[in-house]
């Protein structure tokens, strides 16, 4: 309960295919940070221990409030919504409940509930600033970053060395473009957590939004150093690389993003960008070949593969894959089948 959902990621283009038209091949990926939430895992009286019945008469608030965070951590969110109700029932104004009660909504993606229980907790105690720390990340997911970013600076005026408040407020200025104050929140929650790789990651990339590309690389090798199974710092690390022309360099970091996650597409198809710089066709046919398998659809890794098949002399097979591309859209893959491929 509480892991991060899949990252945003939105495309980017590198040419890699100049000499038969100009042709271009969508690839490096860049990846937007999400507001961190996690189920709060104790209530400030602590979890319970196991009881025989959880119908027991004559549980107060706090009781009902561990059963249903013992519940929300197995996984029961049926259970634990169930039991922040009764604890609710049984004391109205129990901020704490309240609060547990839009963790779970929260964590079931359902944020208009979530926030609407986060609001009743604040009624109740303004001054807590983990509701409105995680209001703001319910906000956030709605895309309301400005709304988020009003939560977040109360949360850190009630609590200023909350590491995670100042990298949430750092993301949803990501949000709105707001690049160097991002920073700026995130040199402020790296300096209370000095080995979040999630702070140097999104840091590294409010850099590189600034063209900053020296010091992205270095948040982004940071965070991989920090957590070597960071997905997302592995490879926008490989994508500025690339950049750069680096390719060898980057060919062998998105391979260790593959290691990481064997069944994501865009990784196969930018490596495979990168080994068709360097002319390495044989391994640039089976890292599109895997993209295309991943995701059929996907005109363009067709079109790529026709792209590496014809620079390896396969001029049959590229005009296969070319009819493929075509055939979900590329415009430049008819081109080529025209110009290179009889009818």
């Amino acid at each position: 309960m509480g892991a991060n959902r899949p990252k945003q990621v939105s495309q980017r283009s590198i040419a890699i295919a100049a000499g038969i038209g100009a042709v271009t091949a969508v690839g490096l990926i860049v990846i937007k940070a999400d507001p961190i939430k996690v189920f709060v895992g104790a209530s400030v009286a602590g979890l319970i221990g196991e009881r025989s019945s959880h119908h027991m008469q004559g549980l107060n608030a706090q009781e009902l409030i561990d059963i249903g965070i013992k519940k929300g951590m197995s996984g029961d969110f049926a259970g634990a919504i169930d039991e922040f109700k009764k604890a609710i029932a049984v004391d109205p104004k129990n901020a704490v409940a309240y609060f547990y009660l839009g963790n779970v909504y929260n964590s079931l993606n359902e944020y208009d509930k979530a926030i609407s229980e986060f609001t009743k907790a604040i009624e109740i105690n303004p001054n807590y600033a983990d509701a409105y720390s995680y209001r703001g990340a319910s906000k956030s997911d709605l895309r309301n970053f400005r709304g988020a970013i009003e939560d977040y600076d109360m949360a850190i005026k009630l609590d200023p060395g909350n590491a995670t408040a100042y990298y949430n407020r750092g993301d949803s200025k990501i949000g709105t473009y707001n690049f160097r104050e991002a920073i700026s929140d995130f040199n402020a929650s790296l300096k209370i957590d000095p080995n979040n790789p999630d702070a140097l990651y999104s840091r590294g990339l409010s850099k590189y939004k600034l063209n900053d590309r020296d010091g992205a690389i270095q948040d982004y090798q940071k965070a991989t150093q920090i957590n070597p199974n960071h997905l997302d710092a592995h490879l926008n690390l490989a994508n500025t690389i690339a950049e750069r022309g680096e390719y060898k360099e980057a060919f062998l970091i998105y391979s260790k993003a593959i290691e990481i996650r064997p069944d994501y597409e865009l990784s196969y198809f930018n490596r495979g960008i990168t080994a068709a710089e360097i002319k390495n066709y044989p391994a640039a046919i089976s890292d599109f070949e895997k993209a295309t398998e991943l995701n059929p659809r996907h005109s363009k890794y067709h079109h790529n593969l026709g792209l590496a098949r014809f620079y390896s002399q396969d001029v049959e097979g590229a005009c296969k894959d070319w009819k493929v591309a075509a055939e979900l859209g590329n415009t430049n893959s008819k081109m080529l089948l025209k110009k290179h491929c009889s009818s």
